[in-house]
């Protein structure tokens, strides 16, 4: 069996434990063939395939099946922090789109994608000198001048953001954490040094670091404020499935419209956001958030009236 189709069958059976569990292994014998999504070859079922297929999850995916004795059946733990299991769901996504694409590549003209994140093909090398504790060498393309720029850093996390990677990282020359859009950068090299932290040093923690932004815009004037948003229609709707941030909790709901109160720092990337939703968000306080979502509006409004 090819690596594509060995792995296509991988992420099958996770779904499928994942998503019947505790399953029998006659349970899952019979769904394989059920699925249609094997070729003849593929569909063949025994006790050493099985803990062969195990085996090899466990080895790319770093998911364990295991046995409940008492079901007789098969069942996956979810991973021990959030941030494992919010990495093995993003695995299992990627490589789940990228299988139904290899499959439906003929049907190309009838799939509408949107261009992959921006700055991926540095990924590699920043992950990389993480993991080997490198100082990088970054080459930034100015956005103005187009002059290509070297700073070295100390390389932290990257994240992802509305399609973008960026990369937080310190800025060794000026000894401040900063945030770099990865498409921004022309090239990474490594440059010889290791970067060693002391026990005090200020390391920006990942699950904390943006925790109180709404995205990568960080400014330290604008003070963490407690936003009371009224919100009606679709905008009701969509902000229930998808919240505008982490702190989001619902104050009150009736007939007509909800109210919301998310708690963050109102950067302009938030103001911009609140202004996407039009007449079906108003913002209820503080009158700093208000005024600030009025003067933006009014901004755009002002490019009409020339």
């Amino acid at each position: 069996m090819s690596q594509e189709r060995s792995l296509k069958r991988y992420i099958w059976l996770v779904d499928t434990i994942r998503r019947y569990q505790p399953i029998t292994y006659a349970e899952l014998e019979a769904k394989i063939v059920q699925s249609g999504q094997f070729d003849k070859g593929d569909i063949m079922f025994s006790e050493r395939t099985f803990f062969r297929d195990a085996n090899a999850i466990e080895s790319i995916f770093g998911i364990v099946l295991f046995f409940d004795r008492k079901t007789k059946g098969y069942y996956i733990k979810e991973a021990q922090s959030k941030e494992e299991q919010h990495m093995l769901d993003w695995m299992l996504h990627t490589f789940r789109h990228a299988n139904v694409l290899e499959v439906y590549r003929d049907q190309a003209k009838h799939i509408l994608l949107e261009p992959p994140p921006k700055g991926n093909e540095h990924l590699s090398a920043i992950l990389e000198g993480i993991r080997h504790d490198d100082i990088l060498a970054l080459a930034l393309k100015r956005f103005r001048t187009f002059k290509v720029v070297t700073i070295d850093i100390i390389p932290y996390f990257v994240r992802l953001f509305r399609q973008e990677w960026y990369l937080v990282a310190r800025d060794l020359k000026k000894d401040l954490v900063r945030i770099f859009p990865l498409d921004k950068i022309a090239d990474i090299t490594k440059t010889g040094e290791k970067f060693e932290l002391p026990e005090d040093e200020d390391y920006p923690e990942v699950a904390t670091f943006f925790k109180d932004y709404f995205g990568v815009i960080m400014d330290e004037g604008a003070s963490r404020e407690t936003i009371r948003l009224r919100v009606s229609g679709d905008t009701a709707k969509q902000l229930q499935l998808m919240p505008l941030h982490s702190s989001q909790v619902e104050v009150e709901a009736t007939d007509g419209y909800t109210v919301l109160s998310v708690r963050l720092h109102p950067t302009p990337d938030f103001i911009q956001e609140l202004c996407r939703y039009g007449n079906g968000l108003q913002v209820l306080s503080p009158a700093s958030v208000k005024e600030k979502v009025v003067a933006f509006a009014q901004s755009i409004l002002d490019n009409y009236n020339d």
